[in-house]
């Protein structure tokens, strides 16, 4: 029988000290073909900030509601990732720290 009340468990994830990474400005994580899917944490703030609307501005839809209410993070016409800004660099994070990217980004290159 199925329960309509159950909610998923929440974890914090913990890498070890000598699993730190530092980003290099290499492109990779904007530039792979996976989705990232958009947190409804984060989303707010991407909605808000001047990269979103510029992209917005240049004739984008940065981000796209698919069925069930999953939101994800569109690509440029070469695949890169929406938010991956002329130097490469993302431009959520340059705007909004860390903490303002999808999880996926915030931990790339582990992944959960």
């Amino acid at each position: 029988m199925p329960q309509d009340n159950i909610r998923p468990v929440e974890r914090e994830i913990h890498l070890g000290d000598f699993q730190a990474f530092t980003c290099t400005a290499c492109g990779l994580c904007c530039t792979r073909p996976w989705n990232i899917r958009i947190e409804p944490e984060v989303e707010a703030g991407i909605r808000g900030s001047e990269f979103f609307a510029r992209r917005e501005r240049e004739g984008y839809k940065p981000l796209e509601v698919e069925d069930g209410g999953k939101v994800t993070a569109q690509r440029q016409g070469n695949g890169d990732c929406m938010f991956l800004a002329e130097e490469v660099t993302c431009g959520l994070h340059s705007e909004l720290g860390g903490q303002g990217k999808p999880v996926g980004c915030q931990l790339y290159p582990y992944r959960a």
